[in-house]
C-alpha cells in the first residue's frame, strides 16, 4: 500500500473521510519495518498518511499504543496463518516452517525489525510479542516433541530450534536487498524465490545431515 494522498496538516471538513485505523496500521507497518521502533514517530505517520498528529492519536494515543496494535493485529494474525501446529510427519512441519520462510521474504519487513530491535525499552516489547504468540508457539514445540518421540525427527531440543528459525526469519525479512547484490538471487523471480523458500525450510529442519524420511 503506497502513501495515502491527503492535504498535509489538520483535517479539515474539505479533506474527505477521516484516514483509517488499517490505512494507518499499514503505513506503520512499512514505516517500523524499514526503520525500527526508534526512528519511526507519531509525527512521521502522520506525514505519510496527509493528516495531522491528532488524527494519528485519535486512533493511537501513543507510539507504544501504535506498536502493541501491530503486534496484535499486523504480527501475531500473520503468524497464526502460517504457523498452525503441525499435526503429524516430518513432511506437515516442514510445510509450516515453509510457510513462515516465505511470509518472511515477501511481508514487509514488521517482524524483523521487531525481534532485532536494539532500542531503549526493547525487552519490554519483545516480551509483549512473546505473551502474544506463546501459545502458538508452545503448540508448535509439542508437536515437534511428539514427532521426534515417534523418531520421524532426530533429537532436537524444539526449543533451540524455535530460537533458530525465528533468528534467521529475522535476518531474511530484512536481507532481500543483500541477497540479490551478494548472491545474485532475486527474490521477485518466482523461481528463484521459491528455491531458495525451500532450501532454507530444508535447512532449518534438517540441517546438513540425512532427511528424516531418506534412507
Amino acid at each position: 500500500m503506497g502513501p495515502v494522498n491527503r492535504p498535509r496538516g489538520r483535517p479539515t471538513s474539505e479533506e474527505g473521510p477521516a484516514v483509517t485505523r488499517a490505512e494507518l496500521l499499514a503505513i506503520a507497518t512499512r514505516a517500523m519495518g524499514e526503520r525500527g521502533f526508534d526512528r519511526t514517530s507519531i509525527r512521521a505517520i502522520a506525514k505519510e498518511a496527509g493528516v495531522s498528529n491528532r488524527t494519528v492519536q485519535h486512533h493511537f494515543a501513543t507510539k507504544d499504543e501504535l506498536w502493541r496494535a501491530l503486534v496484535d493485529e499486523v504480527l501475531v494474525p500473520g503468524v497464526q496463518r502460517v504457523g498452525a501446529a503441525p499435526s503429524s510427519g516430518a513432511r506437515t512441519i516442514a510445510g509450516s516452517i515453509g510457510a513462515r520462510v516465505e511470509r518472511a521474504l515477501t511481508r514487509p519487513r514488521l517482524s524483523g525489525a521487531m525481534l532485532t530491535d536494539p532500542s531503549e525499552g526493547a525487552r519490554e516489547r519483545m516480551e509483549y510479542v512473546g505473551a502474544a504468540v506463546g501459545g502458538m508457539l508452545e503448540q508448535h514445540v509439542s508437536a515437534m516433541e511428539a514427532l521426534i518421540a515417534a523418531k520421524a525427527l532426530r533429537p532436537v531440543d524444539p526449543t533451540s530450534l524455535s530460537i533458530v528459525i525465528a533468528i534467521g526469519l529475522a535476518c531474511i525479512s530484512s536481507a532481500g536487498p543483500a541477497v540479490e547484490a551478494i548472491y545474485g538471487v532475486d527474490l521477485g523471480e518466482p523461481a528463484q524465490h521459491t528455491k531458495l523458500t525451500d532450501d532454507v525450510t530444508d535447512l532449518l529442519l534438517y540441517g546438513l545431515l540425512p532427511r528424516a524420511d531418506e534412507p
